[in-house]
């Protein structure tokens, strides 16, 4: 046996060494049996095989692109090497423009990609694990049943609990359907047991902010760095999350800067974003978000044409995806176009509970906005199906443990739709309280029938003093 004492300070160099001694061991041990004049080609396929692994494994952009690379070189070795087929599914959906992915390719195109090497791999090896966990993300991106999702998720774990991929989607699946706790509860367990995993640790934290469970959270951060002997990108990541949700913009910017935390996944994209915008940078911001996300700041800096022709040209939704829907409804309800959001989601949908079918947990997102165009519009019965889906899910929200910024915000929302406009703004109240903030102000269309009242503009001129505060703590000029 070899001992190993390289100093972990580049995970990527160390498992990429220990892939080449292991490889190299393996064919030390082939040389002699000349029936294994193969085995080298394969075992190559092999150690390119286990290098992609990490990349995926990363979430960094640049390094799933190498992943893709590798890949590609270990089917050119063994085109039927199923291992390899699954994990080239899988990078090629978190290389997809869907929400939660990472990369720019048009999803229906990495969606159909990805069944085929699915499909191959499962032929080659119907009790691949990776192949099972692969079908479930492609599920899980395409919106179909939570059944079937769970199905193929925990096909994968039985055949291999240690799927950490596997049992990261499947807590994802957990979320979408509205049960947070059991979601909490797999993602404590990833972190547990693999605190280098950065999806985990970050849903974890979002979690953990949602319900006001700050303290948990730290702590949480804490333990981790411990494990790792310092900081990473993860627990900035993490660390920046806390402080945006919090409204300490400043603090967040601060993590953002650092080396790799702004733009090493799709959270970070997000939050670091959302910081932007919040600080009034909205065009700045527009660069760092991923693209479903750009369209509310491309219209808060006078870009309306421009977003209107970006949805337009944006293909069909194959679900109810929520940041997608939530871009497309915000814009129609601010430019006026009414009937355009009506007919938007019954030509994709039929009714708005299909849509929200896929997500119910997420879909207080849109439900407001897609609301307020019904009621501008005349259509009371579909006004009024569309609130009762917004309560829903906003208790749902509620029982969950839910205290946070953008719940309560939900809920001034739901208020304004009903005309109960005291009590909408006793909600934006708390939703400044638990951290919401922003140069832009409540800029949701659903409070334009708020924003004469003195209580709505005292809180948003109250919100302009903490965002310069904010903006002179980076050496920004005040708005």
């Amino acid at each position: 046996s070899e001992t190993y004492d390289r100093e972990l300070k580049d995970i990527f160099a160390v498992q990429d060494d220990l892939a080449g001694k292991i490889g190299a061991a393996l064919k030390a041990r082939l040389a002699g049996d000349k029936a294994s004049e193969a085995a080298p080609a394969a075992l190559e396929a092999y150690d390119l095989y286990l290098l992609a692994r990490q990349r995926i494994y990363s979430r960094d952009l640049e390094q799933m692109r190498e992943a893709y690379a590798l890949l590609d070189r270990a089917l050119a070795l063994d085109p039927d090497y199923a291992p390899a087929l699954a994990q080239k599914a899988i990078a090629t959906m978190l290389l997809s423009d869907a929400s939660g992915s990472y990369g720019d390719t048009p999803r229906l195109e990495a969606q159909a990609a990805s069944r085929d090497y699915i499909d191959r791999a499962l032929a080659l090896d119907p009790g691949l694990a990776e192949a099972h966990a692969a079908r479930g993300l492609q599920k899980l991106n395409a919106g179909e049943n939570f059944d079937d999702i769970r199905a193929s998720l925990e096909r994968a774990l039985n055949i291999n609990p240690n799927l950490t991929d596997a049992q990261n989607w499947l807590a994802i699946a957990y979320l979408y359907k509205g049960e947070p706790a059991e979601a909490r509860r797999i993602y404590e367990g990833i972190v547990t047991r693999d605190p280098l995993y950065g999806p985990a640790l970050t849903n974890l934290i979002f979690d953990y902010s949602a319900i006001g469970a700050f303290d948990e959270a730290e702590a949480l951060i804490a333990r981790v760095e411990r494990a790792l002997g310092g900081e990473s990108v993860n627990t900035m990541v993490a660390r920046g999350g806390i402080a945006l949700t919090q409204g300490r913009l400043a603090e967040a910017m601060a993590y953002w800067r650092k080396e790799g935390a702004g733009s090493s996944g799709l959270a970070p994209r997000l939050y670091y974003g959302l910081t932007l915008l919040q600080l009034g940078e909205a065009e700045a911001a527009v660069d760092i978000f991923p693209s479903e996300d750009k369209i509310i700041s491309m219209h808060l800096m006078g870009r309306t044409n421009e977003a209107l022709s970006t949805i337009e040209r944006w293909p069909p939704p194959t679900y109810g995806e929520p940041y997608f829907l939530r871009s497309v409804f915000f814009l129609y309800a601010a430019t006026g176009n009414y009937e355009k959001a009506a007919q938007y989601l019954t030509r994709h949908f039929g009714d708005a509970a299909s849509a929200a079918a896929a997500e119910p947990f997420n879909a207080r997102l849109w439900l407001g906005l897609l609301a307020h165009s019904y009621k501008k519009s005349g259509r009371e019965a579909d006004f009024e199906r569309t609130v009762g889906l917004l309560k829903t899910a906003l208790e749902q929200d509620l029982a969950a443990g839910g205290d946070w910024g953008e719940m309560w915000h939900g809920f001034a929302e739901l208020a304004a739709l009903e005309d109960e406009k005291a009590l909408a703004i006793e909600h934006l109240a708390k939703a400044m309280k638990k951290g919401w903030i922003g140069a832009f102000g409540f800029y949701s269309p659903v409070f334009d029938d708020l924003r004469g009242d003195p209580s709505f503009m005292a809180m948003e001129a109250e919100m302009r003093v903490k965002v310069n505060a904010e903006r002179a703590k980076l050496g920004m000029k005040p708005l």
